[in-house]
């Protein structure tokens, strides 16, 4: 079993022109901010089970212009090795 986790801290530089109803209103400096993610692996002879957690407490922020990012999200999966 593995644990993997991440803290991510972003201070983006310059600013992004805010829309309202589709109409510009002005600019914006980015905001800094910080995202926490961690994963969790199972690995055995022939499989890997994972569940990876993304910005686990839901920080809302902008990464390019008006585009809100996700809040806290979920990712499950299976690796299967066959052997032939």
């Amino acid at each position: 079993m593995e644990v993997n986790w991440s803290f991510r801290w972003q201070d983006r530089e310059g600013n992004f022109i805010v829309y309202e109803n589709k109409n510009p209103v002005g600019k914006a400096d980015y905001k800094p901010y910080s995202l926490f993610d961690a994963k969790v692996v199972w690995n055995d002879d022939n499989y890997k089970l994972w569940v990876q957690a993304n910005n686990i407490f839901s920080k809302e922020y902008f990464d390019f212009g008006n585009v809100p990012q996700p809040g806290f999200w979920v990712m499950v999966g299976v690796n299967y090795r066959f052997n032939i």
